[in-house]
């Protein structure tokens, strides 16, 4: 898959192993067990390497269903980090999908429930902390009680506003 060639493109063009550091590799999961496997990859290619503490991004599935893990899989998820030296999760994060949609506040807010609870059981097992984010700009703009450690502007940096599309002028 493209994440792991990708990794080992990385990993075979340094010169020195050491140039991978500060690096991020996100392993987004799936409903088929497919983040798993990308990890188990990145973790057999960083050994042949001899990469350490190789940060990595953990998506949660909270409801669009195209990647992220779910809180049934992180178990093994965890097993799988627990046992290597290669990885190291540095943050959890999500993606609210009807965010800018005040009809639907009752699913984002089951969407953040999920996801605290995904990451609470994520940092019981490791002693670090896990950066959590989940907002993106109307996530921002709507529920700035969620805010975590860090949010994703994302169309925000162009002037977008999502939730009051109406009161947008032109500019020029």
């Amino acid at each position: 898959n493209w994440e792991v060639e990708n990794y080992r493109r990385k990993v075979a063009n340094s010169a020195a192993v050491g140039r991978m550091e500060g690096k991020t590799v996100i392993v987004t999961g799936a409903a088929q067990g497919f983040g798993e496997g990308i990890a188990r990859e990145l973790i057999k290619e960083g050994a042949k390497c001899g990469v350490k503490n190789h940060a990595v991004h953990i998506k949660i599935d909270t409801g669009m269903h195209r990647l992220g893990f779910t809180l049934e899989q992180l178990p093994a998820l965890i097993d799988l980090l627990k046992q290597q030296e290669v990885l190291r999760p540095a943050s959890v994060f999500s993606h609210l999908c009807v965010a800018d949609e005040p009809s639907q506040d009752d699913y984002t807010m089951q969407q953040i429930d999920y996801f605290t609870r995904c990451v609470e059981t994520l940092q019981a097992h490791f002693g670090h902390k896990l950066l959590r984010h989940i907002l993106n700009t109307s996530g921002i703009v709507r529920f700035p009680q969620y805010q975590f450690d860090m949010v994703r502007l994302g169309i925000g940096l162009w002037g977008m506003n999502c939730v009051n599309q109406d009161k947008l002028r032109n500019v020029s």
